[in-house]
């Protein structure tokens, strides 16, 4: 599973069979994020970091342009079309621009994640109809494997193991989605605060996108009680 497919599945409510009311507003970011954080990890993109020796006055939280390093398709069809939309524009742009241009087509995102989870046997899709209104449930039918992850992902954080690159950009997504909500209790968050900060910092492209996502959610969390 790519990061996107593995981040779809940590935001289901596995009893409702529906996204988590918290994640719904932000699982579009977090999926947008994951395509392009799957693309840095198989060296197509990279940051370039003249722009903040160019543009001091850059805004902290997208201190990064993002570039194409390298044009050859993946062979995954999702990640080849967003590599071919960033080829397409004029110029290295900010990731917060590819990341809200992405997030822009997040029910398309949406859609063939859960299709590729389905045809892996791993997800499977119920539609009913209430007053014409389409709704979706989700049941995953293979939990082995994102068991796995949960399980890998608390090893990674609580025993101090040494994380390999996906992980890294895995427990950096998860964290500024509100991921390991669902993954710790609020006492080991607490505890191991320090130690996930300490992962964020391994990734300059992942570091960018957390702090937009949770600007995201600060936003939202404004909007809902303003004042």
């Amino acid at each position: 599973m790519n990061c996107a497919e593995i981040l779809f599945l940590l935001a289901l409510d596995g009893e409702r069979g529906v996204i988590r009311p918290e994640m719904e507003r932000t699982l579009n970011y977090a999926l947008a994020g994951a395509i392009l954080m799957e693309l840095a990890l198989q060296n197509r993109i990279d940051t370039d970091l003249t722009c903040i020796r160019h543009n001091p006055q850059a805004e902290t939280s997208d201190p990064f342009l993002l570039r194409v390093v390298d044009k050859r398709p993946t062979g995954d069809i999702l990640l080849d079309e967003a590599l071919k939309e960033l080829q397409h524009k004029s110029g290295p742009r900010p990731t917060r621009a590819w990341l809200v241009y992405f997030a822009r087509e997040g029910r398309d995102i949406r859609d063939r994640v859960t299709a590729r989870l389905a045809n892996a046997k791993i997800l499977d899709i119920t539609e009913t109809k209430i007053l014409m209104l389409k709704k979706r449930r989700y049941s995953i039918t293979d939990s082995s494997g994102i068991t796995t992850i949960r399980s890998r992902l608390r090893e990674l954080i609580l025993d101090g193991e040494i994380p390999e690159p996906r992980e890294v950009a895995l427990a950096g997504l998860a964290d500024a989605s509100g991921l390991f909500d669902e993954i710790f209790s609020p006492e080991e968050l607490a505890q191991t605060r320090p130690r996930i900060l300490s992962l964020c910092k391994l990734d300059l492209i992942g570091q960018a996108m957390a702090g937009i996502i949770r600007e995201v959610k600060h936003s939202i969390s404004t909007e809902a009680h303003p004042g």
